[in-house]
């Protein structure tokens, strides 16, 4: 489609795209968007699955060691106690990044339903 703009006193000529190729290149954007969105939900999603099941992994074998006796703790050894403290704080870690992974997820589901062709 070509346009006259009648500006002090000269003709100017510009094109306009179609509006079919305009919603053509707007949808292809979106589309990019979605895909890149959809990505990274599948690369959270992936990290969430691995980081469950190794904390299911590690909560089998520190109940190992810690034990199941009524008072177990009393007399266990120095060096189980560290590991102990140390694997608490390796839980107390995963389960915040669980928690962020989750949050993450959700946010991108929101951007991922706003790109999403009606």
């Amino acid at each position: 489609m070509q346009a006259l703009v009648q500006t002090m006193g000269f003709n100017v000529r510009f094109k306009v795209r179609s509006p079919q190729r305009d919603e053509t290149a707007d949808a292809g954007r979106l589309h990019a968007i979605e895909r890149a969105v959809i990505t990274a939900i599948a690369s959270a999603e992936a990290e969430e699955q691995g980081l469950k099941r190794r904390l299911e992994q590690a909560r089998a074998r520190l109940s190992i060691l810690v034990g199941n006796d009524t008072y177990e703790d009393l007399d266990r050894e120095e060096h189980t106690d560290q590991q102990l403290t140390a694997s608490e704080r390796e839980f107390s870690a995963a389960e915040q990044r669980l928690g962020q992974l989750i949050s993450h997820l959700e946010h991108l589901h929101r951007v991922l339903e706003t790109v999403k062709p009606q």
